[in-house]
């Protein structure tokens, strides 16, 4: 596994943090399937810029290891998107308003369209896009810009990964979205709770159903005042659970402890190969974040 770290990647709106991420993704291993401007969709195709999505209903599909993955921008703002994800079957039925789906297995992420951008204030952002090039796994972390200060972390985080499974090593998906945006900018502390992410429980078995899941907080310490009596920054393996039970461990999050900015840094600054985001880290590429 090889993760890419685009740093401090400068978006105006959520136009250019979609178009940046259907880029990436594209570019380390995911297909492009379709695209739409709002207009006219266009298949096995991808934007040319982010201007391409700057109209209600434009959209973006990718694939990868057979499952799909798209965004829908709702508004004639650029800020509150339709995520849809597919864990297997064949697509179909896409026009230039809507994406395509699978009608058993496509799952609107969070149940309904979300607002991921700021509207107010600070609009623009700095992004932080981690993407692995030999699965489906990728974060987006934006932040405003330049940044608010204080005890902040995150704007707004966007989502996959697979992880892995530990009381079920048989589960067809063990796949977690993403879907979470704060105007206070304390979104990564959502990760802890029970709205931010979705997964499969019970995949293919009686019972299933697509619900909540919530990064667990191990002795309430990631994201806390409250160093290590060691006096280094301590980034615990996390676990993605259910109300109940475990899925497994996550595979891009790590927890933070204490709690740190991302314009501070692990350890002070002194660590760079993780970037810190409150109470978790994800992949650095051995570079401060600025402001």
């Amino acid at each position: 596994m090889t993760v890419h770290v685009y740093r401090d990647i400068a978006c105006a709106d959520g136009d250019a943090v979609m178009y940046n991420l259907w880029s990436y993704l594209t570019t380390h291993g995911a297909t492009a399937y379709e695209w739409s401007n709002g207009t006219t969709r266009v298949p096995s195709a991808g934007p040319a810029s982010a201007s391409d999505l700057a109209a209600t209903n434009a959209y973006w599909t990718v694939t990868r290891g057979g499952r799909a993955y798209s965004m829908r921008r709702t508004t004639s703002a650029a800020t509150t998107w339709l995520n849809e994800y597919t864990d297997s079957g064949a697509l179909s039925g896409g026009t230039a308003s809507a994406a395509s789906r699978n009608a058993t297995n496509t799952q609107v992420v969070r149940s309904v369209a979300q607002q991921l951008f700021p509207s107010s204030g600070t609009t623009a952002m700095k992004v932080q896009f981690v993407v692995d090039d030999a699965a489906f796994n990728f974060k987006v972390m934006s932040r405003r810009t330049p940044f608010v200060g204080g005890s902040k972390d995150a704007c707004g985080i966007i989502g996959l990964e697979i992880v892995t499974p530990l009381t079920w090593g048989a589960n067809p998906d063990p796949v977690i979205a993403t879907l979470t945006f704060d105007n206070a900018d304390n979104a990564a502390a959502t990760l802890f709770g029970w709205y931010a992410s979705v997964a499969w429980y019970k995949r293919g078995l009686g019972g299933a159903a697509y619900t909540s899941v919530s990064l667990e907080n191990p002795g309430a310490v990631c994201g806390s005042a409250t160093a290590d009596p060691g006096g280094v920054d301590q980034e615990p393996d996390l676990r993605w659970v259910f109300a109940v039970g475990i899925l497994g461990t996550s595979t891009m999050f790590k927890g933070l402890q204490p709690f740190r900015s991302p314009i501070v840094g692990i350890d002070a600054g002194a660590t760079l190969d993780r970037a810190a985001f409150g109470g978790v880290t994800v992949a650095n590429d051995g570079v401060a974040l600025a402001s």
